[in-house]
C-alpha cells in the first residue's frame, strides 16, 4: 500500500528529470533523522518541483496515520520540520515548500504544506533554545495549509 501511494505521489510531483544529488542527500538524511526519532513509523521523502523554475520542494510521507491524533500530528510535524530545516541549513539548499502527509491522507490526495524557510528558522531557534517546542509547534500549525496533491488541484 505504501509503495503504491508513494508511486502515486511521485507521479503527481514528478520533476521530469533525474534527482539531483543534493535532493537525494536531503531526502536520505531527513528520512534517517525522522525515522530514528519516530521509530514506530517509517517516513519517506520525495523531491518535487518547486513553485518556480529551478527550485525544489519535498514531500514527507509517513506510513502510519499522523493527523487524526493531535499528539502524533504534533510529533510528526515537529520532527519532520526540524529534520528538513536542519538539512536545508547543512546543505545550503533553497527549498520552496515542505509537504507533509501520511498514508491515509495520501490516499485522499491531501497534504499539509508550509513555506520551507519557516522550518529552517524553527529548527535553528529550537536548537539554540530561543523558542520552546510548544511555541514552535504553534507557529508551524498556524502556517500549515491543507492542499490537494493532485495535478488538477481539485
Amino acid at each position: 500500500m505504501l509503495a503504491r501511494s508513494i508511486t502515486l505521489c511521485a507521479m503527481l510531483f514528478a520533476t521530469g528529470a533525474a534527482h539531483a544529488a543534493p535532493g537525494d542527500t536531503f531526502c536520505r538524511q531527513a528520512e534517517n533523522n525522522i525515522n530514528t526519532l519516530l521509530d514506530w513509523a517509517r517516513t519517506t521523502c520525495i523531491e518535487t518541483a518547486g513553485k518556480r523554475a529551478g527550485r525544489r520542494s519535498f514531500l514527507l510521507i509517513a506510513d502510519k496515520p499522523m493527523f487524526a491524533d493531535p499528539r502524533r500530528r504534533k510529533g510528526f510535524l515537529l520532527v519532520a520540520c526540524a529534520a528538513a530545516g536542519l538539512q536545508m541549513t547543512k546543505q545550503g539548499l533553497t527549498v520552496d515548500e515542505l509537504w507533509f502527509s501520511d498514508l491515509e491522507h495520501t490516499r485522499k490526495e491531501i497534504a499539509f504544506v508550509v513555506n520551507a524557510q519557516l522550518c529552517k528558522q524553527l529548527q535553528a531557534q529550537m536548537q539554540s533554545g530561543r523558542i520552546a517546542v510548544d511555541d514552535a509547534y504553534a507557529q508551524l500549525s498556524n502556517q500549515l495549509d491543507e492542499r490537494s496533491v493532485s495535478k488538477t488541484g481539485k
